[in-house]
């Protein structure tokens, strides 16, 4: 799941920018990888309260891991990693669809 901002922002300057897209769309071709972009027309969604990661080992309960600035918390309670479940499962729904996201990367990169 990638916001559509930060497929538009060229950190590194265009030349990475340019790298980075390509790579992201040789990523989402590897057979059972996913990309999807969250548009920036969405003006409400269900990661407005910043980024996290779904931890899912195998044959354990699965963790949710959040970052922002100068913390980081693993969060272990299974009532808390459900609610990260079910985030997850709405910020799916109002992505959009794999074969759109890649079709957008591309546009972004025919657009530089």
């Amino acid at each position: 799941m990638i916001d559509e901002g930060v497929l538009r922002r060229p950190l590194g300057g265009w030349d990475v920018h340019t790298a980075q897209l390509h790579r992201i769309l040789e990523v989402g071709r590897t057979r059972g990888m996913v990309i999807q972009v969250l548009p920036l027309d969405r003006t409400e969604h269900a990661g407005m309260g910043g980024p996290f990661i779904l931890i899912t080992p195998k044959g354990r309960p699965q963790h949710a891991y959040i970052e922002v600035q100068t913390s980081s918390r693993l969060i272990t309670d299974p009532d808390e990693v459900r609610i990260m479940n079910a985030r997850y499962g709405t910020l799916r729904a109002q992505a959009l669809g794999p074969e759109a996201s890649m079709a957008l990367i591309e546009k972004i990169l025919g657009e530089r």
